[in-house]
């Protein structure tokens, strides 16, 4: 005798209503002036106005199914998908608006499953219409055809890449020695004369001074001079 934990009591009693389906039901439209006349709302049966059509769409769509249904009382609505009850669920709901007598139903997110025939019943007391109709679900690939490169990314290929030019050549050009030495060296020597031995000496004279120079650590280093006098100095 175990019981459930949900409470499954009707929120109304039903008997409440079987009245109104066993007796003819007075017409709005009967009460004209504010009084009641005898006019009444007749019982017919469920007609199909607006018949369901066929539905071919991409998967993953959201699909509306719409149809037109007059009946009297209510009719009760039953969907079925290849001949067997569509249940309600969160991508399936159906909806029928009083005011318009249109009967909806919606599937949200369709998939390549959600295909096959779709059948409305209306039914009530006085009889019962359907329709049914043909719904095509078309699956998306699901493959990523994204290219790996994108394609404007080759263009630049059909153009010589153009060298900036503050680049700079990673070996050092800098000569060991500076040039200026060398043409120190080159220079032609003074042609000198014979002098006796009794001429008077010379003072020393620094004719060509020593200059700066700029070196890397390592490099060899030559530091030239010229200077004059007599006799030859040390």
């Amino acid at each position: 005798d175990v019981q459930s934990g949900v409470d499954q009591t009707s929120f109304f009693d039903q008997e409440l209503f079987r009245p109104f389906d066993e007796h003819h039901i007075k017409h709005p439209s009967a009460i004209v002036g504010g009084e009641e006349s005898d006019a009444v709302m007749p019982i017919t049966a469920p007609k199909v106005v607006t018949p369901l059509r066929p539905v071919t769409t991409s998967e993953g769509e959201t699909v509306v199914l719409t149809t037109q249904v007059e009946g009297y009382p209510l009719p009760q609505f039953t969907w079925m998908l290849n001949n067997q009850p569509l249940m309600a669920s969160n991508r399936v709901t159906s909806h029928y608006d009083m005011l318009t007598k249109r009967c909806f139903l919606q599937l949200i997110d369709s998939r390549p499953n959600d295909s096959g025939t779709y059948e409305l019943v209306a039914e009530n007391p006085a009889g019962q219409d359907r329709t049914k109709t043909e719904l095509t679900v078309v699956p998306v690939s699901k493959i990523d055809q994204t290219g790996y490169v994108p394609y404007d990314k080759f263009s630049t290929l059909e153009f010589k890449p153009r060298i900036p030019s503050d680049l700079r050549s990673g070996v050092d050009a800098t000569p060991f020695v500076s040039g200026e030495i060398f043409r120190l060296l080159e220079t032609k020597p003074v042609n000198q004369q014979h002098v006796p031995e009794n001429e008077q000496n010379l003072p020393l004279e620094v004719i060509i001074p020593l200059k700066l120079a700029v070196a890397q650590e390592g490099q060899p280093v030559i530091l030239t001079t010229k200077i004059r006098g007599r006799p030859v100095p040390q």
